[in-house]
């Protein structure tokens, strides 16, 4: 039991690690992005993607991480703790480098499109967290009804 145990907080530490290395690589490219005279609007859409999919990901790390077993050893549950704030300055990252995305969106469009750029943009920030919240609490075939209901809404 105890063997099984550790195996667990171990593939939850790598787990851990790898979206601490994940945020680690986004915050070196949008770096480079904020820096290249040539970045394409591509380039940072795809950053701000990517941002928004990792700020899930970091989220759900962060709680996987909280959910550890008390029977956990005084060792292991150190390291979780380590991870934790890693992944919490991880998560600071991300929010950074989406500001960052969005700044460097500016840098392509006039003020006409960066209003409508800027509402679809928050429209799907929106729309994605509201899933985000319903699918904890709704069955499956409800939540891609809400979901086809919502991009149907979007055209």
């Amino acid at each position: 039991m105890a063997r099984k145990q550790y195996e667990a907080s171990r593939q939850s530490q790598l787990s851990l690690d790898s979206v601490i290395e994940e945020v680690d690589a986004l915050t070196t490219r949008s770096s480079v992005l904020a820096e290249a005279p040539r970045s394409t609007y591509d380039q940072v859409v795809d950053l701000m993607n990517n941002a928004r999919r990792l700020r899930r990901k970091t989220a759900k790390a962060l709680k996987i991480a909280n959910e550890h077993d008390d029977t956990v050893s005084k060792t292991q549950l150190a390291e979780l703790r380590l991870s934790e704030e890693r992944l919490q300055d991880a998560a600071k990252s991300v929010d950074s480098v989406e500001t960052q995305a969005k700044m460097l969106i500016g840098r392509f469009l006039d003020e006409y499109e960066r209003i409508a750029a800027l509402k679809a943009r928050l429209r799907q920030e929106i729309v994605q967290e509201v899933l985000d919240i319903v699918s904890a609490h709704v069955d499956p075939s409800t939540y891609q009804a809400i979901k086809r209901h919502l991009a149907k809404s979007e055209a």
